[in-house]
């Protein structure tokens, strides 16, 4: 099986398979247009989610097989916060917090995240 385009080889060593029940709860969340991305990198334009319970922030690298990126210590290696921006949507603004992310298998990824996802993802690192 070949990976979406964008998304390097070795994501095979970080991405986990959800399980069913997870993965069904993904698939009926995600038809929701979500701001929270990868822009640029390693696993651009994947959406950025969490889990039901907002603790873990992942990385949906291929819906279909339920695979995910967790962002956490064991696969990040580092990241580098960039800035802090607000942006006009639907007649309030947005705060969106943008990171390069550093992964353990070397890649690295330019994403764009709103305040819980990246709450998450500092939570566990």
């Amino acid at each position: 099986m070949s990976l979406p385009i964008g998304v390097p080889a070795a994501a095979g060593e970080l991405a986990k398979v959800l399980g069913p029940e997870m993965l069904i709860w993904l698939k009926n969340h995600m038809g929701k247009t979500k701001g929270s991305k990868v822009k640029d990198g390693a696993y651009k334009d994947c959406a950025i989610e969490v889990d039901p319970n907002e603790e873990y922030a992942f990385i949906v690298v291929d819906m279909s097989r339920g695979e995910v990126i967790y962002l956490t210590s064991d696969t990040i290696q580092s990241c580098q916060f960039l800035k802090e921006d607000k942006k006009l949507h639907k007649g309030k603004f947005k705060t969106y917090y943008y990171y390069n992310i550093f992964f353990k298998d070397g890649s690295r990824s330019y994403v764009r995240m709103r305040r819980k996802y990246r709450d998450a993802m500092l939570s566990h690192m």
